[in-house]
């Protein structure tokens, strides 16, 4: 009997530790939670306050400590997780992350001087790639979804400290040069978070209030890109279903397509071709590019000295702003390659996944992405996300004939 009674005691404390240990880690999950908000709330703010205003401050930082603590927090979850999520993309980004600071490391071996600058950088983008990983393997859909949501409202409230609430109108959205690219409106430090949450929400289509406002913030920030891609992502899931499993032929296509078209963007832009552009597009090399091509001569003209990922930076002052020709500068062709090559695998082979894709692959041949670190992470959690969804067969969620009703089946598709 005493036997007995002392097996039901070990059962009895195994359970009560068992159950102490869950607790502890649903604890720990929801502080994680609460510390991804709080990055992107100090992202949002400072960014609003401080750096859109050329001010210092030591809070503008502090966004990397909760985000680090966040990854922490999480990983009992992860650990514990019996289902890995974003885990094959994952191994692809850490591939090139790894490949990135191998090659940084052997130049700036040969050339016999550390680059903190470099070093720094390749630290921001493992950030975003950690950070969804440990999001996507700690928290529900239903709590990110709320953490999107609370994200989003942040995000704006931060976007109009930086440009003043009395500019958040549509007198003043309808009033800007879309030609000119100039409006009151206008933000780069709200822009890529911006539009990577009007993806999520045009996805996950749970309350139409977000995706209205997501929408719309997308808009307002006003980047010529972002607003045809705003409007497509609406229009699109209500047409074709964006779970579409659509042929591993055009993954190829638009990888070979973008880097190909990252050498000819780069020859364009040379001093010498400048006629050239002016016949294609009508428009100057700076006019068109904002100014973005005397980045890049001023680069070459100047002795650069590559020293890995991130040594234009470090060598100018600052980035060129159009990161597909940043990395053949900083990390070869061959560098170029893999990145497109293993990155555009996060879309899955879906159809809404490279839609997105090809924002993104165009945002860097025309402009800066590697630099908005957290965007990134929003844009991972949602491949992430649509990964974990099965995949559908159907092209089309309306009837092209009869009645032109819609069809709205289960399983798939935006919820």
């Amino acid at each position: 009997m005493e036997g007995i009674a002392s097996k039901t005691d070990d059962v009895r404390r195994t359970s009560t530790t068992g159950a102490s240990y869950r607790r502890r880690v649903i604890g720990l999950s929801s502080i994680a939670s609460f510390l991804f908000v709080a990055t992107y709330a100090l992202k949002a703010l400072t960014d609003g306050l401080y750096v859109a205003h050329d001010v210092e401050s030591a809070l503008v930082d502090v966004k990397y400590l909760t985000a680090l603590l966040a990854g922490l927090c999480s990983l009992p979850s992860v650990l514990r997780s019996k289902r890995e999520v974003f885990g094959e993309p994952f191994k692809k980004l850490l591939v090139v992350l790894f490949a990135f600071m191998i090659f940084t490391c052997l130049v700036m071996l040969i050339r016999g001087a550390v680059n903190t600058t470099c070093l720094g950088l390749l630290l921001k983008m493992a950030i975003p790639i950690f950070l969804a990983y440990c999001m996507l393997n700690c928290l529900s859909e239903d709590q990110i979804y709320r953490d999107m949501v609370a994200i989003l409202v942040f995000s704006i409230i931060g976007y109009g400290l930086e440009i003043g609430f009395e500019s958040l109108s549509f007198d003043a959205l309808f009033s800007a040069s879309i030609e000119d690219s100039e409006s009151v409106t206008e933000s780069s430090h709200a822009a890529s978070n911006a539009i990577m949450l009007c993806f999520y929400f045009c996805y996950f289509r749970k309350n139409k209030v977000w995706v209205v406002l997501s929408i719309l913030f997308a808009i307002f920030v006003f980047k010529r890109l972002m607003i045809v891609y705003a409007i497509a992502a609406f229009i699109l899931p209500l047409v074709f279903d964006p779970d579409r499993r659509i042929k591993k032929g055009w993954a190829v296509f638009f990888k070979l397509a973008f880097f190909l078209a990252a050498f000819a963007w780069l020859w364009l832009l040379l001093p010498e071709n400048g006629i050239l552009f002016y016949g294609l597009f009508g428009e100057t090399q700076s006019d068109f590019t904002s100014g973005r091509n005397q980045m890049l001569v001023n680069a070459l003209s100047h002795n650069y000295v590559m020293y890995g990922f991130g040594s234009i930076q470090a060598f100018a002052g600052r980035g060129i702003e159009m990161d597909f020709a940043r990395l053949i500068l900083e990390v070869s062709p061959l560098g170029l390659a893999l990145f497109i090559w293993l990155y555009w695998d996060m879309a899955c082979n879906r159809l809404y996944g490279t839609f997105v894709m090809t924002f993104v692959m165009a945002q860097m041949l025309f402009a800066d992405s590697l630099g908005t670190n957290f965007a990134w992470t929003l844009l991972m959690i949602l491949m992430g996300l649509m990964a974990k969804r099965p995949a559908s067969g159907r092209l089309f969620r309306i009837h092209l004939a009869g009645d032109n009703a819609c069809s709205a089946e289960k399983g798939g598709g935006p919820r």
